[in-house]
């Protein structure tokens, strides 16, 4: 797991400034968008986790390369840098025609810890209103 996280260490974790365009968005509309994001992204993120295992397990690893992708695009939406630098890095990893399965087991072991950790980030906007 180390050498890959040395490849993200100088990467930033979380870009307020995706959430500030949010946050933006949402009083441009009147609608709490945010929050509604950041519920969907939980929900979701989640059980493609907990696909992701499953795939890895199975080695079924076209299915995996989907499931990084899912989760790929909802981290950038909400600027959790680190895992969609993973996923987007496994996803691209996958498409080669030679896959070490210790490799893919050690990019959804990195995602699976970031992610955790980008739940602490988010965790503070979930309530957040328009008008705050």
């Amino acid at each position: 797991m180390n050498s890959i996280n040395e490849n993200y260490e100088n990467l930033i974790c979380f870009d307020k400034a995706k959430i500030d365009e949010l946050i933006q968005l949402g009083k441009d509309i009147g609608e709490d968008v945010l929050p509604q994001l950041i519920a969907l992204h939980f929900e979701t993120s989640e059980k493609i986790l907990s696909q992701m295992l499953k795939q890895l397990s199975s080695l079924e690893y076209s299915n995996l390369k989907s499931l990084s992708h899912k989760l790929k695009s909802s981290c950038g939406t909400l600027g959790l840098n680190k895992v969609h630098k993973l996923c987007d890095d496994l996803e691209n990893y996958l498409s080669n025609n030679k896959v070490e399965s210790f490799l893919v087991r050690t990019y959804v072991d990195c995602i699976h810890f970031e992610y955790e950790q980008s739940k602490v980030y988010l965790w503070q906007f979930r309530t957040l209103k328009v008008g705050a």
